[in-house]
């Protein structure tokens, strides 16, 4: 994969994670959750804009680490919030022991989103870190990451 499309990849899932930035902001204002899982989803949406910033920043240099840090990051938040939409025994609270999708229609359709956004985070952190282009690969084998 040349050098300049793995720059733009990078640079698009830090734009999408920046993104996720607001739509977290709207879901701390729907108060639907607990102090510890506020405070833990105001740290770790920081985390995730700082990580998003460097990748940005680099500029036309392509930096393995921080893309993996946000791919890192955007999956752990995608199963954190898809736990806090199932509403597993441990994380409960937060939803007065339902599952987002229960009985909070709007948080549970911003929550989705937010999921979406994710994943799309993390799938396009991927073809960022992606070393080999399938084209390259021998037919029905792809490189180790």
């Amino acid at each position: 994969m040349s050098a300049s499309l793995r720059t733009w990849a990078a640079r698009a899932a830090a734009t999408l994670a920046l993104a996720a930035v607001p739509l977290h902001v709207v879901m701390f204002a729907m108060g639907h959750h607990d102090p510890v899982i506020t405070t833990l989803m105001v740290v770790m949406t920081g985390w995730c804009a700082l990580c998003a910033l460097h990748v940005w920043r680099s500029g036309r240099r392509f930096h393995r680490p921080p893309v993996m840090h946000l791919w890192a990051m955007a999956v752990t938040m995608a199963v954190l919030h898809g736990a806090l939409l199932a509403g597993p025994p441990g994380l409960t609270g937060g939803h007065h022991g339902h599952g987002a999708a229960a009985g909070h229609g709007e948080g549970g359709a911003l929550m989705v989103g937010i999921i979406a956004l994710e994943l799309t985070v993390a799938v396009v952190c991927a073809v960022a870190l992606r070393r080999t282009p399938l084209s390259a690969a021998p037919a029905g084998q792809l490189s180790p990451p």
